[in-house]
This record gives C-alpha cells, sequence and structure tokens, in this order.
C-alpha cells in the first residue's frame, strides 16, 4: 500500500505523521478539483454516521480505528481515500479543502497538524466535524465543476460520444482516464461494471487488459538486453533449440511482430486456453512451420508468448514473478495483478465482460467475476489485470524515456530505438510496430489495444496519455472513442 504523506514516518503498527503540516495555501482555487474528491468527501461523511462513530483521540494511527469502526476526522477521510481511490494522497484539493476551513473557522485551536488538533480539541464536537464535511462537500462541488468547465471543456466531446454509445447499446460501461503533463484532464466512467444487476462502473475498477500485456512483456525483454543477458539479434533458436519454424527469427522479429508468423496456427494463439503452462503452450507453437512471410508485419500472440518464455529462461525466475519483481512493484502498480482469482479481496472490482451477438445485435454478457478466467497462466500475449489508473503509470514511465522516479527501467537510448517504427503495418506508411508498441510516427505515437475493447495511447510531444478501458470486445466503439480523442489531439488533421 502506498502512503503519500507531507513529511511521514511508517510504523509498521500504524501510519503515523511528524513534521509540520502548515503551509500556506497559495492558489488553492487553481487545483484540479473533480468528482474523487467529491466522492472522498461524501465517503468520509457517511463513515462518520453517527457520534459513535467519531473517535476524539487523533494519533494518526488508523488501522486501530478501521478495527473498532470509530474514527477520527483524518482517519475517515484516510478510508474514504482507499474506499474511493484506492490511496491516501494527503494532496488531494478534496482533503486540502478541509484542512482549509480548519484553519480559517478554527485557528484558535491548532498548534501543529489542522486535522489531528481540530478532531482532539476539548472544544470540538461531532455536530462540527459534520458541519466541517458538510462544507467542504459543497465547496469541492462547486469548485469540481468550475474546474472542469474551465481545464477538461475540450474532452467534453469524448463523454459525450462514449455516453452515446452506451445509450445507443453498442458499449456497456467505460473508464476514461487522460492525462496531460502528469495531470489528470478527465478520470470518469459510464454506464455498467454489471448491465444485469445494475451495478455501476466506478473509477479504480480492474480491467483484464488482453494484449496491452504485450508492452510489459517487451519491456522485460528491453531490460534483460540493457543489462547485457541477451541480444536483439539472438536467434529463437537458441532458446528453443527443436524450433522447426525459420532458422532466421531473432528477438527482434519477435518484438517487431515481423517473424512471419501468420498466426492462423491455433486460431492465433487463442487456443492458449488449452495448456497447462506457459511452456507448453510454446513448445506446440515451435512444432508448427508458418506459411507467412519473414519481416514483414503480421500479428500474432506466438510471438510475445514466446518472448515471455525467452524471459523466464534468461532471468531464471517465472514470468508472474520478474513482471511483479522488476516492473509492478519498482512502478509501484498497486492495483496490477498477473493472476485472477475469484477469491481475492480485489474480485469484486473486477467488472463483467460482455461480447456482442451479431444476430441479436447487442452485447451479452459471457462472464463474471465470480468464475476464473479461461486461461491458466501468464502468458505474455494476454493475462494482465491492472487499473487504468496503472496502466498509465506504467506508459508514463515510457514518456518519461525509461524512468520512474529514483528508478532507471529502461535505458533511454533503449526507449528511443524501441518507439521507431521498425515495420510497417496494414499498408500505412506512417503506422506500424516498433518494439512492443504500435507506433504512429508523424507526431510520435505509441499505442496499445485489447481484445477486451481497452486500449492505451501516447503522443509523446504532447506528454499526453490516453486510457479508454472497457469490457465490450469485437465492436468499433474503440475507433469511434479514438477518432473524436484525435480531433482534440490533432486539429489540423482534421
Amino acid at each position: 500500500m502506498k502512503f503519500i504523506l507531507t513529511i511521514a514516518i511508517i510504523i509498521v503498527s500504524g501510519i503515523a505523521v511528524s513534521g509540520q503540516e502548515f503551509t500556506k495555501d497559495k492558489g488553492n482555487l487553481d487545483l484540479p478539483f473533480d468528482s474523487v474528491d467529491v466522492k472522498i468527501l461524501k465517503r468520509a461523511d457517511a463513515i462518520l454516521s453517527s457520534e459513535s462513530t467519531w473517535s476524539k483521540e487523533d494519533d494518526r494511527k488508523c488501522f486501530d480505528d478501521i478495527d473498532s469502526n470509530k474514527y477520527s476526522l483524518f482517519c475517515a477521510l484516510y478510508k474514504a481515500s482507499l474506499d474511493v481511490a484506492g490511496e491516501y494522497d494527503h494532496r488531494k484539493p478534496g482533503l486540502q479543502q478541509v484542512r482549509w476551513l480548519i484553519q480559517e473557522q478554527f485557528k484558535e485551536r491548532l498548534t501543529d497538524h489542522r486535522l489531528m488538533d481540530f478532531n482532539n480539541h476539548e472544544k470540538t464536537t461531532f455536530d462540527e466535524i459534520k458541519r466541517l464535511l458538510n462544507q467542504s462537500i459543497l465547496i469541492t462541488e462547486q469548485k469540481a465543476i468550475k474546474y472542469k468547465d474551465t481545464e477538461t471543456a475540450k474532452y467534453q466531446s469524448v463523454e459525450d460520444k462514449v455516453k452515446s454509445l452506451i445509450q445507443s447499446g453498442e458499449l456497456i460501461g467505460a473508464e476514461i482516464l487522460i492525462i496531460e503533463n502528469n495531470k489528470e484532464k478527465l478520470h470518469e466512467s459510464f454506464g455498467w461494471a454489471d448491465k444485469e444487476s445494475k451495478k455501476k462502473l466506478e473509477n479504480g475498477s480492474i480491467w483484464t487488459i488482453m494484449s496491452m500485456t504485450k508492452p510489459f512483456t517487451a519491456t522485460a525483454v528491453l531490460m534483460l538486453m540493457d543489462e547485457g543477458k541477451l541480444s536483439l539479434d539472438d536467434s529463437i533458436t537458441k532458446y528453443i533449440p527443436s524450433f522447426k519454424g525459420n532458422q532466421q527469427i531473432s528477438i527482434r522479429n519477435l518484438l517487431e511482430q515481423s517473424s512471419g508468423d501468420d498466426g492462423d496456427y491455433g486460431n492465433g494463439g487463442y487456443n492458449v486456453t488449452q495448456f497447462e503452462s506457459l511452456e507448453d503452450w510454446v513448445q506446440d507453437w515451435a512444432q508448427q512451420k508458418s506459411t507467412g512471410e519473414f519481416g514483414k508485419f503480421d500479428y500474432s500472440n506466438f510471438n510475445y508468448g514466446t518472448l515471455a518464455y525467452i524471459v523466464q529462461k534468461v532471468s531464471g525466475v517465472s514470468l508472474d514473478t520478474f513482471f511483479v519483481e522488476r516492473i509492478i512493484k519498482p512502478l509501484e502498480l498497486e492495483n496490477t495483478y498477473v493472476k485472477f482469482d475469484s477469491k481475492s479481496n480485489w474480485a469484486k472490482n473486477v467488472p463483467s465482460r460482455y461480447e456482442w451477438n451479431k444476430a441479436s445485435r447487442e452485447f451479452e454478457k459471457f462472464w463474471s467475476n465470480n468464475e476464473q478466467p479461461s486461461w491458466r497462466f501468464l502468458s505474455g500475449s494476454l493475462g494482465l489485470w491492472m487499473s487504468a489508473k496503472d496502466y498509465a503509470i506504467f506508459m508514463q514511465m515510457w514518456l518519461n524515456k525509461g524512468k520512474h522516479g529514483n528508478h532507471e527501467i529502461l535505458k533511454e537510448s533503449t526507449v528511443e530505438e524501441a518507439l521507431k517504427l521498425h515495420v510497417n503495418a496494414y499498408g500505412e506508411k506512417h503506422f506500424g510496430h516498433g518494439y512492443g508498441w504500435f507506433v504512429e510516427d508523424n507526431p510520435l505515437v505509441f499505442r496499445y489495444g485489447g481484445s477486451a475493447g481497452g486500449l492505451g495511447k501516447a503522443i509523446v510531444s504532447k506528454n499526453s496519455i490516453a486510457i479508454y478501458m472497457n469490457h465490450c470486445g469485437n465492436t468499433k466503439h474503440k475507433t469511434e472513442f479514438e477518432n473524436v480523442l484525435d480531433k482534440i489531439w490533432f486539429p489540423n488533421e482534421n
């Protein structure tokens, strides 16, 4: 769990904060208030539903409060943040608003920490706590509307398109996250997580991203290359001596999707559901001979399954372990998982999945989160489960030329080479495949989509990311979303 605090001391038995919390509150009206801020404050208000749920002894350790169901103001806001956003960030504008009101109305009760001092002061009553929260909710709602009107108006057409797709039945639900220069410009969810039970879709859902897993596999390969443990020119036969296909195929070809595998065998790799392990699946494919053209683009799940197998052979650990220890943890991806378990505490946050019925011309549910998925292992071509925000963090690392905070995941030169257009695809002059990503080179854009319906897209010159997560595969809604987005990002081309 990630705690983002001003000056923090993490204590094993709980959460403690030390140091001065007071700062001059400059430019608070300019902060990006949004619906998440409102939801957090409303949730905190609900947690403090009666005086019996309020603790007047705030020691900044919230685990005891959560266990006893008695919350100080700080711990109610902390718990509400976890419930709504999945993390506590003291810098969230809605939480700042509570502090501003405390300082404005109760300054004489404060010495060090606004939330703690106000909560623990002998004169503070439960009615004052509730009044403070209600005032904060009203103000935050107004500021969220104002910020949305001024800062995100240009993305209104994106929201309108998604709403219209849901209304027409061409989409069940979608979560949209748009980030410009590391700042959220839009993060909203629309429609249903499960239409049949009328469960609304909320931000922070966990999605099966299907082929959007492939850039993670490419990242793992490139990390091993940076460490000198493999070469992109290594032949596939170095790692699979029994391979019966084209002996010219190299790791580079697999990354570029230019191996010549045409995807005909094994239903394009979807026969992964018939195997118990990554090795069994890849070794079965290795006995086949492709009829595709070597050196030309041809999309194949087996290319990335083979890369995943090579990662395991070279690193000496499973793909699951490599992803977790070398990518997920360093990037602090708190809502990313390598394997689904219907009994896990996060399974309830996974939306149902739908497929288009051509005969009835409507979406039909084919999977619910109380079931196991059809595949049994992380294949490298699909298999990750993660939130929209986590995928944006992963893409931001690529925009940051391989860096995340103090971690260098990839060398800058490696990122630059990976995001070049190495092979053209689908007859397009400026569109094709790099290492792990589909790439447009004028201007430079990298992206990946998945058969579940999702899409991640980044434009390098604008340092901008768009994440479109949904659970409705096999229709045109993704293209319609992207067309509207492109009119905003590339106005001179429309």
